[in-house]
Parts: C-alpha cells; sequence; structure tokens
C-alpha cells in the first residue's frame, strides 16, 4: 500500500495535515480520500495541496529514506480517468 502525507488548506485558512493512501495512474498520484474526512472536503474550497511520501525502507534512521514532496491543485479524475481510479 502507497501512503503518504496530504497536507490541504481548510475553509479558514489553517493549514490540515492527514495520513492517506494513494495509487498511481499515468505516472500521477491518484489520492484516496472520502469527503467524509476533512482533508476530502478542503479541496473544495482550495484545492491547493501537497504530498509527502517516504519510501519505505531498512534504514535505523527514518530521516534517511528517500522522500519527495509534490505540490499542486488537487483535481477530480473525470471520464475513463475516473473509472480507472
Amino acid at each position: 500500500t502507497n501512503t503518504g502525507t496530504l497536507a490541504t488548506l481548510t475553509g479558514d485558512g489553517d493549514p490540515w495535515a492527514s495520513f492517506v493512501t494513494y495509487g498511481l495512474l499515468g505516472g500521477a498520484p491518484v489520492l484516496c480520500v472520502s469527503n467524509l474526512a476533512e482533508h476530502g472536503r478542503n479541496p473544495a474550497g482550495d484545492p491547493r495541496a501537497s504530498i509527502a511520501i517516504v519510501a519505505p525502507g531498512t534504514e535505523t534512521d527514518p530521516l534517511a529514506n528517500a522522500r519527495i514532496t509534490l505540490a499542486g491543485r488537487v483535481e477530480a479524475p473525470e471520464g475513463d480517468e475516473r473509472n480507472a481510479a
């Protein structure tokens, strides 16, 4: 299972970080979120978000593992992409 920390903005503009699962569709992350959760509702008001992903590793120091942060705007998939997601 692919996991990461998703950061979104609340309606008041406050940061909100949540643990999420994701898949990849054509190399792009597809987030598994629900509108029942804060992180699922927030992008409707402000689509700006980032996700931090840490590669699984066997390092004794978790900060030594490879990691990446992606920033952009959340978009709901449509058409064939929605079906694939």
